[in-house]
């Protein structure tokens, strides 16, 4: 490559990230901690032992993220120092994006690929949210490209490298599996391409490193991560698109774009060009297979289809919409459809900061509440019990004794509450006030045992639905000491 190709690549990418960091970094420590961030440092926070107790009995999702986490968080906990990591991760990933282009495509695809990705809303919200979103992304887009390159050159270090990161972005979300499926479908696709030898031994290594993963997900059963999900409708899977970009007419301009990118692939189909891999197959699967499988999955068994999971097929969608865009004629055309899409697109983000895709919860807030009005002798019910850990966080050390769950930490420590809401409604009486928080999740069965047994006194909403009620027993009886 001669030294001028060097610099137009380092340039574009210059130009991305310098776009990226332009959208993420001036909002990124003006919003609280929401709800998933809480735990992901609980989780991250919990030591060696108790995070592989925790990954292997309750929640394997995002292990590879909340182990790297865990070093990180000794350099600071607060908004700024732990979404820094996800900057990071989001901004690594468009070299990877930019090489993918240019293998499947033209340095033109690449350039627009990565400019369309800098500023996608979707991109930016989750590049600073302090989960495995960043993480994952960076790792299906470096397998996809190592698999590309597997196949094209055969090479022995590109196959090990694919079924590496490969695994790894399944321990960073499950829902790589999915972007790994599509993966070896279009393998089998490709197989007049691929050294078959190398490509089993690929995805047997693949297996073999998830083989811990399956295993704790079997054993265990890791239940009632999602079980507040409803079954989607199908409107949902179109929906997806305008997900990503949260805006019609951005999502009209990508369409655009897909169509004659769908249009240039029919065309090298029906040619039947072996110059290169089947590239336009390769994106489809990865943009679709994912979605189309979990919305089955979910009436199969369990409802498992949110939108943000899907992130991991971004990176799909924007490479096969700048290769429409790349290859409309006249070329100033695709360029200025190039150049709405991105214009709509940093619109959509200035105007939704500095919350972009991600909740606003005021757990700070509603925990100083608490702080500043509980007295000796009162007692909180946290309801759900999930609910415990962003409130565990900001809460000061001297707090309400906790009546339900058993106790403040994910794993380990010993029961200060009752393990079910029955037996701490047995203690409410023996308490000067009960303190309840509760989310957004169902609360009914928490504050229909509380009605029942004491006055409401006072009631307080933060953003986020985060509430906080304070009651008093009708039937107080021995106090238990403070």
């Amino acid at each position: 490559m001669s030294p001028r190709r060097h610099v137009r690549d380092a340039l574009a990418l210059g130009v991305a990230s310098a776009a990226a960091l332009a959208l993420v970094v001036p909002y990124f420590t003006r919003r609280p901690f929401w709800f998933d961030e809480l735990v992901s440092i609980e989780t991250a926070g919990l030591g060696p032992r108790a995070l592989l107790e925790y990954v292997f009995t309750r929640e394997a999702n995002m292990a590879l993220y909340h182990a790297v986490l865990a070093p990180w968080l000794r350099v600071g906990d607060g908004e700024g120092v732990v979404r820094a990591l996800s900057i990071f991760f989001a901004l690594a990933s468009l070299p990877f994006l930019y090489a993918l282009g240019l293998r499947l495509y033209d340095r033109r695809t690449a350039v627009l690929a990565v400019l369309l990705m800098s500023v996608n809303v979707s991109y930016v919200g989750f590049a600073r949210d302090a989960r495995g979103y960043a993480l994952v992304l960076l790792l299906v887009t470096a397998s996809s490209l190592y698999l590309v390159r597997g196949v094209a050159g055969g090479r022995p270090r590109d196959w090990t490298l694919y079924a590496a990161t490969a695994a790894l972005a399944v321990w960073a979300h499950l829902f790589a599996g999915l972007v790994v499926a599509a993966q070896v479908v279009w393998l089998l696709l490709e197989r007049r391409a691929v050294q078959r030898r190398q490509a089993l031994l690929a995805v047997a290594g693949v297996g073999a490193l998830l083989l811990p993963l399956v295993v704790a997900i079997g054993v265990s059963g890791q239940g009632g991560q999602l079980d507040w999900l409803e079954r989607p409708r199908a409107r949902q899977v179109p929906g997806l698109f305008e997900w990503f970009v949260e805006s019609s007419a951005t999502l009209a301009v990508y369409f655009a774009g897909g169509v004659v990118a769908l249009g240039a692939g029919l065309l090298e189909w029906r040619r039947g060009s072996a110059e290169r891999p089947r590239r336009y197959v390769l994106l489809l699967l990865w943009l679709l297979l994912p979605p189309l499988a979990a919305f089955a999955i979910s009436y199969a068994t369990e409802p498992v289809y949110l939108y943000r999971y899907f992130l991991v097929c971004l990176p799909a969608l924007v490479l096969f919409v700048a290769a429409g865009f790349a290859r409309l004629r006249p070329v100033w055309l695709g360029l200025a459809l190039a150049g709405a899409a991105i214009a709509l697109s940093v619109r959509t983000v200035a105007l939704c900061q500095p919350d972009c895709k991600i909740r606003h919860d005021e757990w700070g807030a509603a925990a100083t509440h608490v702080d500043a009005r509980w007295r000796p002798g009162d007692a909180i019910v946290v309801y759900p019990r999930e609910v415990r850990t962003p409130l565990d966080h900001y809460l000061g050390r001297e707090r309400p004794r906790l009546l339900y769950p058993a106790r403040w930490g994910l794993v380990g420590g010993a029961d200060e509450g009752a393990a079910n809401l029955d037996a701490a409604m047995r203690e409410v009486d023996r308490h000067r006030r009960v303190w309840l928080v509760t989310w957004w999740l169902p609360s009914k069965p928490a504050r229909a045992a509380l009605a029942s047994r004491a006055t409401l006194l006072t009631a307080r909403e933060f953003p986020g639905n985060v509430h906080v009620e304070l009651y008093r027993p009708n039937s107080p009886s021995r106090l238990r000491a403070p």
